[in-house]
């Protein structure tokens, strides 16, 4: 060992104390000294302890193989971790044990004198450098005391999710070519800054000869609506030049209003004649267009979407893809952008990157989709589509019934005191009741309650989902913290939504995104309405403005069609062909009742059997989730006398599950209907739980993404076909929320239904034929109050509340 690390070594073990619990070995770094290139890890593994070497895991093997395919080998590298001693069970190190190795860690960088370092994982990125958040600093340069830091996940991670191992290897080779220089700017990179009527006309001229235009903007913040909001910059990338035009930034020659109008609409006016219009989450940079200009450009293809089509699972952020398939430089700028820190030089550079990397990216990832007819045809008629689409939604936002909140906030602020009151009254004395330790020494110590679930860290749970359901019966202070936690939930409902709505319009405008999950259901936020609880004081919230009615139009049971088909499972099938109710279907066969004898509890103890066992749930995991969702409670017995009786009435589940597992093992991934593909490379893991994940993805995503995407589709064709008198407002899970002119309602609503439920266009798109009817229900009022509406003969009916 070194001179240097003997000096080191004994103080070293004995603050660490690690010795004190684990066989003792303390590997130090391994390499040549000093080293301008230099791999921090986590902590030695359990075969690097036996033979006294670095990496001489698994993990290793991969580092050395992507090392290896970057250009670079062991040989070139110093090597060691934050932690030089192996915790025990190989567990991750604490924050003790990272602090107090953490001066020697300096003590080796003082040694070695590295000029590039790569960070191997979050404990590296926490004990160098002090961040936390691997996902979001990986990839991203960092300097330090003159080193050049990038963080990436590390290799062991890439061995449980073998998704991470291209992001992985994507740093590495990035981490390569930055120590050997060769991240440069594309001598092909050519930008101007539009600041002159002169170079305007030569902008304008650019664009009217082009037929591929990618645009981006550089804004002030990320909500258009907010105070002092302001775009600061347009960018306009063409194959001859990346022109970027200043508005409201320091320096800009158009920081008028007037003026800067006048430019956009005379880019706009050129733009729009382009054959393809491209941008990297354009529905983002349209929504400011519209906002501050009143018209957007008419985006026909989004890189983004794009690379989330062709790899849901990978970063499609543009900085990771230009990375990815050009190589390109860092070119990150402070965000949010400070107009007094940063030129308008730089931010103009920094705008025209983006356009440039746009422009480059369609052309690989256009070829990449047409490699594939399916994927290309749900980009072509779903995303891009819908993209257009949830630009009016976003725009035209949610209304609110601003008295009615009002109201809402004060009554359930009474039922929050009451139900504190009576939590302290059934305890015995004054406990913080938001805090899951109080919580849990009042259940568990004072009241002596049965422990039926732990936290991550081994403590007693106290959760609303995984806990105190199972508890209910047991003492009535279960079902009243139940009830005073769906209160509080509520309050801070309203209290999130007051923030939001904007006092003048009435109006929310939440953002919805089509590539916010892996299975590609769309998510929301800034309000997320596809998780406001199905309290009708809350959803009722949400209506409509004078002249016009609120709309709930919902699929039924979409995903249990969805299933029969995709299983081929004739019993399903026949229920759905003739009209009939599958949870009612499914109650006669449990409880060998004839229908006239089913009651709403056999019916809801169905529902939870339906859904549970679709996807191949197991007795004791089905237990559970009957309890927790629908407050139905079975023993073990019940539970697999239930899944036996399922699985004998609908017998082509099974082998339909079956199927797509095998599916999966072979191929690395499945498809849904109309073509997406979901990929899940965690089917090759080492981790029996991962791969057990990417069995179970195997069934349920391509029904949950084929129900998503019919929903979908439907709302793009009713919006479509009612442009001034129908108003998508939001999409909530297999529902489509819209405002319609109330004098028109009778007439439109049986359309929107007969769009919703026609099988044959979606064949026609997709060439998926639906061998079962789709039906869809419609009510009309505020959310969650609506009376259903009857089509055959028009009438509004009172709101049942079957399940």
């Amino acid at each position: 060992m070194n001179e240097a690390w003997e000096k080191l070594r004994n103080p070293h073990c004995k603050d660490c104390d690690l010795s004190q619990t684990t066989k003792y070995v303390c590997l130090m770094g391994q390499g040549p000294i000093p080293c301008q290139l230099m791999i921090i890890g986590e902590a030695p593994g359990e075969r690097g302890e036996d033979i006294h070497k670095l990496f001489s895991d698994k993990a290793g093997k991969l580092l050395d193989k992507l090392l290896k395919e970057s250009g670079l080998s062991r040989d070139d590298v110093y090597i060691t971790n934050v932690v030089h001693c192996r915790p025990p069970g190989n567990r991750t190190p604490t924050r003790q044990e990272i602090k107090a190795c953490r001066k020697y860690l300096g003590a080796e960088l003082d040694l070695i004198k590295p000029k590039y370092v790569l960070l191997l994982g979050n404990i590296a990125l926490q004990g160098t450098l002090g961040h936390s958040g691997i996902t979001k600093y990986r990839g991203k340069t960092l300097s330090k005391d003159g080193i050049t830091y990038l963080p990436t996940f590390h290799p062991a991670a890439g061995l449980r999710k073998p998704d991470l191992i291209p992001v992985i290897k994507t740093d590495i080779g990035r981490w390569a070519k930055m120590v050997r220089g060769e991240l440069i700017t594309p001598r092909e990179f050519r930008w101007r800054l539009v600041n002159s009527s002169a170079d305007l006309q030569e902008c304008l001229t650019d664009i009217s000869i082009s037929k591929q235009i990618s645009f981006d903007i550089e804004t002030s913040d990320l909500d258009p609506r907010a105070d002092n909001s302001a775009i600061y910059c347009l960018g306009i990338g063409t194959p001859q030049c990346n022109w970027v035009v200043p508005f409201f930034y320091p320096g800009s020659k158009f920081s008028s209003n007037n003026l800067a109008t006048k430019v956009y609409e005379a880019v706009h006016t050129m733009v729009i004649k382009a054959d393809e219009v491209i941008a990297h989450n354009g529905k983002f940079d349209n929504h400011w267009l519209r906002v501050h200009f009143g018209k957007g450009f008419p985006l026909t293809f989004d890189t983004m979407l794009a690379a989330y089509l062709l790899e849901e699972n990978s970063p499609h952020g543009l900085k990771y893809l230009s990375s990815l398939y050009f190589e390109a430089p860092e070119y990150e700028l402070p965000q949010p952008v400070n107009p007094k820190e940063v030129s308008l030089e730089k931010l103009a550079r920094y705008c025209a990157f983006d356009t440039y990397y746009t422009l480059a990216l369609y052309s690989i990832l256009k070829g990449e989709l047409e490699k594939d007819r399916r994927i290309n045809q749900v980009f072509r008629h779903l995303l891009m589509p819908a993209s257009n689409l949830f630009e009016d939604v976003e725009g035209h936002g949610v209304y609110v019934d601003l008295p009615q909140m009002g109201k809402a906030e004060i009554h359930l602020s009474q039922q929050v005191q009451e139900l504190e009151s009576k939590l302290t009254e059934l305890a015995g004395k004054e406990v913080n009741w938001n805090s899951p330790q109080q919580v849990a020494k009042v259940l568990y110590s004072d009241l002596q309650l049965p422990i039926v679930a732990f936290t991550k860290t081994g403590n007693p749970s106290t959760s609303s989902e995984e806990a105190l359901p199972y508890l209910l019966g047991a003492h009535p202070i279960v079902e009243t913290l139940l009830q005073y936690r769906e209160k509080v939930k509520l309050t801070q409902f309203i209290s999130s939504w007051k923030e939001k709505v904007d006092p003048v319009t009435q109006r929310m405008h939440p953002t919805f995104k089509l590539h916010g999950t892996v299975t590609g259901r769309i998510s929301c936020e800034e309000p997320n309405l596809q998780q406001v609880p199905r309290d009708v004081e809350i959803r009722s919230l949400i209506t409509a403005p004078p002249g016009w009615v609120l709309v709930e139009a919902d699929y039924s049971q979409v995903e249990l069609r969805v299933a029969a088909c995709l299983a081929r499972e004739e019993a399903m099938r026949r229920i759905f062909q003739t009209g009939g109710d599958i949870h009612t279907r499914t109650a006669m066969v449990i409880t060998g009742l004839p229908a006239d004898k089913i009651d709403k509890d056999m019916r809801k103890k169905a529902k939870a059997i339906n859904f549970g066992f679709v996807y191949g749930m197991g007795s004791s995991k089905f237990k559970m989730y009957a309890k927790a969702k629908y407050g139905v409670s079975l023993t073990d017995d019940e539970a697999q006398e239930f899944r036996d009786r399922f699985f004998e009435l609908y017998p082509e589940l099974k082998n339909w599950h079956n199927r797509q597992r095998e599916f999966v093992h072979n191929h690395g991934y499945v498809r849904t209907p109309i073509g997406r593909k979901r990929n899940l490379p965690g089917i090759a893991s080492f981790d029996k739980a991962i791969r057990a994940e990417a069995e179970r993805a195997a069934v349920n995503s391509p029904v949950q993404s084929a129900a998503s995407d019919l929903n979908l589709f439907a709302a793009i064709r009713v919006a479509q076909t009612f442009p001034e008198d129908v108003k998508i407002v939001a999409t909530v899970h297999d529902a489509i929320l819209m405002e319609v002119k109330e004098d028109r309602l009778n007439e439109i609503l049986p359309q929107v239904k007969e769009i919703m439920e026609d099988r044959e266009a979606v064949a026609e798109k997709f060439g998926w034929d639906i061998p079962v009817p789709l039906e869809v229900e419609i009510k009309v009022g505020p959310w969650g109050k609506g009376k259903i509406f009857a089509s055959n003969n028009d009438n509004l009916q009172n709101n049942s509340n079957v399940i």
